[in-house]
């Protein structure tokens, strides 16, 4: 794995002139996704010893070699985790800075209080487009409620402690 990084980077960089700057923000994101590869390795260690048991048991209960599937299951993990470190460095991505995630903000806000930019987007259609954005943003926060709640509609009651509890007001 290591020869192909090597092979990506000198093939990337041929011709190419590459800053100090470039330098550091691939070193930093180097050391960045190979931490996330080593806890994805520890994670996977963690699982498959958790695991274990429990499959262990399932299997004897249904008669199906489950095991077998978590070997696959813990492969195919590490494997997608070492393609995204791949990506990762390839890209030369990295965690957004502090100024960009405030000047994104200002932005909004500056567009949020500013009447001219409402009205321009009305003329031309463009709300519309936020419009979906919304929608997309709140149907996101529903699942996400949903999933907290572990149950899609409302929130699951104890009777008996509902019962008693009503005899109080």
């Amino acid at each position: 794995m290591g020869a192909q990084i090597a092979s990506l980077r000198s093939s990337a960089n041929r011709g190419v002139h590459v800053s100090a700057v470039n330098k550091d923000a691939a070193s930093s994101a180097q050391k960045a996704a190979e931490g996330a590869s080593k806890q994805l390795t520890n994670l996977a260690d963690k699982a498959r010893q958790l695991g274990k048991p429990l499959a262990d048991r399932a299997s004897s209960v249904t008669g199906v070699n489950v095991s077998s599937y978590a070997d696959s299951l813990l492969y195919n993990l590490r494997v997608a985790g070492s393609l995204f470190k791949q990506v990762y460095i390839a890209e030369g991505m990295a965690p957004p800075k502090l100024q960009a995630i405030q000047e994104a903000y200002r932005t909004m806000y500056a567009r949020a209080v500013d009447a001219n930019w409402w009205t321009g987007i009305v003329n031309n259609g463009e709300w519309k487009r936020l419009a979906l954005y919304a929608v997309e943003a709140y149907g996101i926060f529903n699942i996400g409620e949903m999933i907290g709640r572990r149950h899609i509609v409302g929130y699951k009651v104890d009777k008996s402690a509902a019962s008693s509890a009503s005899g109080h007001h």
